[in-house]
Formats: C-alpha cells, sequence, structure tokens
C-alpha cells in the first residue's frame, strides 16, 4: 500500500485551486469563473416582476401594460465572456401579449469587488455589477432605454 505525503496532498490541493480561479479564502468575493447566477430580485420584487410599463393615453385596455421579467440567467465564462438570457412577458391587464427571450453576450472583466459587463452583441449596452452579499451580484441598468432596472442574482 501506498502512503501520500501530507505534503503532496496540499500541494496538489493548492494547484487545483489555482487551475480553477479560486484562492483559498476568497468564497465570499464576486463571481469566480464558471459561476452562473439566477434573478432573486427585480426592481425589489421576485420574479414575476415589473420591469417596464407603457401607457399610450388611449382609451382601450391595450392602451397600457406591463413588462414582466419572468426569470433571468448570467453565465460568467472562465476566458472574461458572459452570456445572459432573460425571459418576459407582456401584458395589459390579464391578456398576455406574448412572451420573449432576451438575450445577450459579451466580455466581463472584475477590479476589486466590482464587475464591468460590456455587450458584444447589443450595440451600447454595458453595466457593472457590485456584491450586496456573498453569493450575490446586484446590477442596475438601463439596458435598451427603457428605464433603470435593479436586479440582484444569486449564485447557483
Amino acid at each position: 500500500m501506498h502512503m501520500t505525503k501530507p505534503r503532496t496532498i496540499v500541494f496538489a490541493t493548492l494547484v487545483a485551486l489555482a487551475i480553477a480561479g479560486c484562492r483559498p479564502g476568497d468564497s465570499t468575493g464576486p463571481a469566480k469563473t464558471g459561476d452562473r447566477y439566477i434573478v432573486e430580485t427585480a426592481q425589489g420584487s421576485a420574479p414575476p416582476a415589473i420591469i417596464a410599463t407603457w401607457n399610450t393615453g388611449g382609451a382601450t385596455q391595450l392602451d397600457s401594460g406591463s413588462v414582466f421579467l419572468t426569470g433571468d440567467t448570467l453565465q460568467l465564462d472562465a476566458d472574461g465572456h458572459y452570456r445572459e438570457s432573460a425571459w418576459l412577458e407582456g401584458r395589459s391587464g390579464s391578456i398576455l401579449l406574448g412572451r420573449q427571450r432576451w438575450a445577450d453576450r459579451g466580455v466581463w472583466t472584475r477590479s476589486g469587488d466590482a464587475l464591468h459587463f460590456e455587450s458584444e452583441y447589443t450595440e451600447n449596452v454595458a453595466f457593472d455589477a457590485t456584491v450586496p452579499a456573498p453569493g450575490q451580484l446586484e446590477t442596475v441598468r438601463d439596458l435598451r432605454g427603457e428605464g433603470i432596472a435593479d436586479y440582484v442574482f444569486r449564485l447557483r
């Protein structure tokens, strides 16, 4: 029977952590490579959450309504790229007007406890994220001119 020396086990563990892109004791920092975040709240509410409204001033029910965020995932890849997919619903009162999947992709960088995202898909889209608590990312952004949206994502 072959016994592995404790020094060899410690060294192998440190090498594995370095390859995985994390450091011992860094479990509360933002975004390690390969992390996947799921939206926890949008505008302070759990999905489905209203993220935009419209009112054309008309007299019919369809002249006003809301856009609901029903889900959102943010994947941070080891190569510095991100992918985001959001699921949206348009409603006027109790009438479902439609569903849409919104997607974006781009590059992300980390500076201390903050992350910066720049889209390579949607023109003029960039946003930042902070870490309000371990395992969370918070973004406050206006992706397409519809107004400011505050999303909190939870690490999954």
